[in-house]
């Protein structure tokens, strides 16, 4: 964060102290519009005391360091959070920035604000010099802190977000470290904490300041393209509604076009053109229940003929982070685009991720769904514990933080989240590690395949394991998830550890007869 600077040259303080004052009503107008029970004041004198602690400090860009506060305050009140996460977001450099005591903010605003307030300045407080160390060990705090209370980690990816619109105003090599750093760590935790408007926005950012070229290019496809792709949704949903109508099934729709990050992304995985990124354009149908997201989706297949093997049923099989939809590609005019159908509570969890769901009971965070979108966050945290080496940590941690590309079945039907490039091994893990330490072999849909073979999505997976079977350290070179390298690992560590110590009495013994003594009572 930034220290205290000299005014800038243009800095007018009567003119900017209007701004930052018609800033803060703008946001207390949106704590009322979806809060309409909570107090302000709380918020009003957050800002108040954040104004005065950072009266001297400027970013970058010249503008005040205080409207920083209350951008980041204003990205969450976007998503409907509540007065006391806003106020800790004004908050939330006052320990670091301004020396303002933890006490002091407790004494003032309550535990709660405190809390939050403390659990964002341990994030970002090392005194590590390295920088590779002292990523991993941030990523560690967040993961920790996500686990306690995931406000913390919401207050710190709106902050990210800030930064990372105004980071032109940073050196270069900044830009391309923050951006890099956001690119690999902020954008999928936000996708997995089901903020899907939070991540596309860090991937842009983050793709235009790391591929510039490649950037503005399918920047320039795409606005060359506009005008088509405008009229083209407009009569796509146009005969969407009316069949609907028809139909007697309530829905709002809504277009959209894949993000820049997103296309560049699936270009290169496919080795395509924009052309061929079928869900290049979609349109979304948001009903009010689920049943009829079913017949929703049977006007959709009556109107056009779907593609074949582009139906996915996110309903009935929801993605880790909640998300829930009907997707399915249809062609119109020889034109592919995706449709998405689903209820409004979906769309939602869709848009907003855990902020959908954060309810108060009792003071406490009450939404269980919250709890299932970050149960994967303890194992990691749990499996970092044995990786020592930052750069093990920070890379397994990116496989781990990809988006779950392939969902597999065991034979009982049991769905298993997997990697993209899983293998049998990864799979026998995610059953039970005793299953993962004695597996000799896999069928996949029924046929023998080798303990190297990449599982796909919507795979019947069955292990055969053999009692006494041991894991081989050869499975470390090619097994994807954190959590089957974790156990081999320590499985091998173990056996290192046992043969060691038995080692050890051998040599001890050797040298008591020696000398004619023996260990043996």
């Amino acid at each position: 964060m930034p220290p205290p600077s000299n005014l800038p040259l243009s800095f007018n303080r009567d003119r900017t102290v209007r701004q930052l004052d018609a800033r803060l009503e703008e946001l207390l107008e949106k704590l009322k519009k979806h809060r309409p029970s909570e107090d302000p004041w709380i918020v009003r004198r957050a800002y108040e005391i954040a104004s005065e602690r950072h009266h001297d400090q400027f970013r970058s860009s010249g503008d005040p360091y205080v409207s920083h506060l209350l951008e980041v305050a204003h990205i969450l009140a976007d998503m409907r959070l509540d007065a006391i996460t806003l106020t800790a977001a004004i908050l939330h450099d006052a320990i670091e920035d301004t020396e303002y005591p933890v006490s002091r903010i407790e004494e003032r605003f309550g535990p709660e604000v405190a809390h939050l307030v403390a659990g964002v300045t341990k994030i970002g407080r090392l005194n590590i010099t390295a920088p590779e160390a002292r990523q991993a060990e941030n990523v560690r705090k967040m993961l920790l802190a996500m686990v306690t209370d995931v406000r913390v980690v919401m207050v710190k990816l709106a902050d990210r977000l800030h930064n990372m619109r105004t980071l032109q105003y940073l050196e270069p090599d900044k830009q391309q470290r923050i951006s890099r750093e956001t690119l690999d760590i902020y954008a999928p935790i936000a996708h997995r904490l089901g903020m899907s408007v939070v991540r596309g926005e860090l991937e842009d950012l983050s793709f235009r300041h790391l591929e510039p070229e490649a950037f503005f290019a399918l920047q320039k496809e795409i606005t060359d393209k506009a005008a088509f792709h405008k009229e083209f949704l407009d009569e796509v949903q146009a005969t969407i509604r009316s069949k609907l109508v028809e139909a007697g099934i309530p829905a709002e729709l809504e277009a959209r076009v894949k993000t820049l990050y997103s296309l560049h992304r699936k270009m290169l995985r496919q080795e395509s053109g924009l052309e061929q990124v079928y869900d290049l354009l979609a349109v979304r149908v948001i009903t009010d229940l689920e049943r009829n997201c079913y017949a929703a989706l049977g006007v959709v297949h009556h109107i056009w003929r779907p593609v074949p093997g582009r139906f996915k049923d996110y309903i009935a099989i929801p993605r880790p982070n909640l998300y829930q939809s009907l997707h399915t590609t249809v062609l119109h005019s020889g034109q592919p685009f995706e449709v998405q159908i689903r209820t409004q509570d979906m769309h939602r969890v869709a848009e907003e991720g855990v902020a959908a769901h954060w309810k108060y009971k009792a003071g406490k965070p009450g939404a269980q769904d919250d709890d299932q979108r970050i149960s994967w966050m303890r194992q990691l945290i749990e499996w970092s514990q044995e990786m020592q080496e930052p750069s093990e940590f920070l890379s397994t941690l990116k496989v781990d933080l990809a988006p779950v590309e392939v969902y597999a079945f065991t034979p009982k039907g049991r769905v298993l989240e997997l990697p993209r490039g899983a293998t049998p091994i990864d799979f026998a893990y995610m059953v039970h590690t005793e299953v993962g330490h004695q597996c000799v072999g896999a069928k996949v849909n029924g046929q023998m395949v080798s303990l190297r073979h990449e599982i796909q999505s919507g795979d019947v997976v069955e292990i055969l394991t053999q009692k006494g079977h041991h894991p081989s350290r050869d499975w470390l070179s090619f097994v994807k998830s954190s959590s089957a390298k974790s156990k081999i690992r320590h499985w091998i560590n173990e056996q290192e550890r046992a043969e060691a110590k038995e080692m050890g009495k051998r040599l001890l013994e050797n040298e008591a007869r020696h000398f004619g003594k023996s260990l043996k009572k």
